[in-house]
């Protein structure tokens, strides 16, 4: 079994930066790896821990993503309560001077 002798791609350290949300330096340290000399045989792990790595990103921002979006849909469905409401007050002030033209 082939071991990696010099890590050209450090998981952990892109997992800190992509946490603390430092994407230049992320990225940075992604080109760095993607333009390093890789021996043939440890190609395979590197590109494993890049799909690892790209598919853990991804899990993150659609979570952040879903959670944006639940919070955008209860904004809405209380804009739609708030909405109905006034609605209602509108109606019942409509019916109330109606009522009071009617009584003259």
């Amino acid at each position: 079994m082939t071991t990696m002798t010099t890590p050209v791609f450090d998981v952990e350290q892109l997992e800190s930066l992509l946490n603390a949300r430092q994407w230049a330096k992320a990225k940075s340290l992604l080109n760095s790896a993607l333009q390093a000399e890789i021996p043939k045989e440890e190609k395979g792990a590197l590109y494993v821990a890049f799909v690892t790595t790209y598919l853990s990103v991804m899990n993150r921002i659609n979570a952040e993503y879903e959670a944006a979006l639940d919070d955008a849909i209860a904004s809405v469905k209380t804009l739609n309560e708030k909405e109905k409401e006034l609605h209602k007050k509108v109606d019942l002030a409509r019916v109330k001077n109606e009522i009071k033209d009617l009584s003259k």
